[in-house]
C-alpha cells in the first residue's frame, strides 16, 4: 500500500494538524486503501486563517504574477 498523505492546514504560514475530528480521503477504486488523512480545522482554527487571509490580502495582491505563480506551483 502506498504512503498516505498527511493533511496540514497552513494558518499565518505555518503548517498546523487541526484540532477537530479526523478526517479520511479513500480511493474510489478501493475503498479500503487511505490516501490522505488528517484532523479536521475547529471553528477558531478556521477563524485564525480568514483573519490571517484578510492581512495579507493587500501584499499578496501587490506581488508579481510570476511570483504568486511559483507559490502555488
Amino acid at each position: 500500500m502506498p504512503d498516505q498523505l498527511r493533511l496540514l492546514h497552513l494558518i499565518d504560514g505555518q503548517w498546523r494538524e487541526g484540532g477537530g475530528q479526523r478526517f479520511l480521503d479513500l480511493n474510489p477504486a478501493l475503498p479500503g486503501q487511505i490516501v490522505a488523512e488528517g484532523l479536521e480545522a475547529t471553528e477558531g482554527e478556521v477563524d485564525d486563517a480568514v483573519c490571517a487571509a484578510r492581512k495579507s490580502a493587500r501584499d499578496w495582491a501587490a506581488t508579481p504574477i510570476h511570483e504568486r505563480a511559483q507559490v502555488l506551483w
